[in-house]
C-alpha cells in the first residue's frame, strides 16, 4: 500500500495529524491533533456543563412535583429546555472539528503523494 494511502487512512479514521506522524511532518502532526483534541475537549466541556443545568433543573422539578415521572413529561420538559439553550457554540466547534478532520486528510494526501512519487 502507498504511503499516500495509509497516511489518510490514519489520518480520515484515527484522529487528525495521525498521518502526519506517519509521514514524519511532526510539527504538523502535533498542531492538527492538538487543535483536533482542544476543540474537542471544549465540546464535551460544553455539552456536559448543558447536561448537568437539565439535570438539575429536572430533578428539582420532579422533587417539587411540579413534573410527573411519565415519559411524555419528561420528553416534553427536556425539549423545551434543549431548545433555550444557545447552541450556536456548539455547533461552530462541531463545524470546526469536520473541516479540521477534512483538511489534515486532505494535507496528508497531498504531501503523501508528493512522497510516492520520489
Amino acid at each position: 500500500m502507498k504511503k499516500s494511502t495509509k497516511a489518510l487512512l490514519l489520518s480520515a479514521l484515527l484522529c487528525p495529524g495521525a498521518g502526519h506522524f506517519y509521514l514524519k511532518k511532526y510539527i504538523s502532526g502535533c498542531v492538527l491533533t492538538g487543535v483536533f483534541i482542544s476543540a474537542l475537549v471544549v465540546l464535551t466541556a460544553d455539552i456536559i456543563n448543558i447536561t448537568e443545568q437539565v439535570t438539575a433543573e429536572l430533578t428539582a422539578q420532579i422533587n417539587a412535583g411540579s413534573i410527573a415521572l411519565d415519559i411524555t413529561a419528561l420528553s416534553a420538559f427536556l425539549t423545551e429546555k434543549l431548545q433555550a439553550f444557545e447552541t450556536q457554540h456548539l455547533t461552530q466547534i462541531s463545524y470546526l472539528l469536520m473541516a479540521l478532520w477534512l483538511a489534515a486528510a486532505a494535507d496528508v494526501y497531498r504531501i503523501g503523494r508528493r512522497i510516492d512519487k520520489k
